[in-house]
């Protein structure tokens, strides 16, 4: 049976326990949920780029049918001021 932690989560293992086992890729969901716990606020967030090589051909394709699978993802957050003057 598989237990899903977010990211934030495995993260925090590293204080608890020293370590956050092995060290995987993660969705931009996941990476937006783990910034916002430390107070950021998601601003932007764009794919890009392109594949390359003999076999990206698929990969170009899937590509222009949705940005989201683009190679690179950059998120762009903002420091959340807790308190306005």
């Amino acid at each position: 049976m598989c237990h899903y932690t977010s990211i934030y989560e495995e993260w925090q293992k590293l204080e608890r326990i020293g370590h956050m086992g092995h060290v995987r890729e993660y969705t931009a969901n996941e990476l937006i949920e783990f910034v916002e716990n430390f107070g950021f606020k998601l601003i932007k967030l764009e794919f890009t780029g392109v594949f390359e090589g003999k076999n990206s051909m698929p990969f170009e394709i899937a590509r222009h049918i949705s940005k989201k699978l683009s190679p690179t993802t950059s998120a762009y957050f903002m420091k959340v001021d807790e308190c306005p003057e």
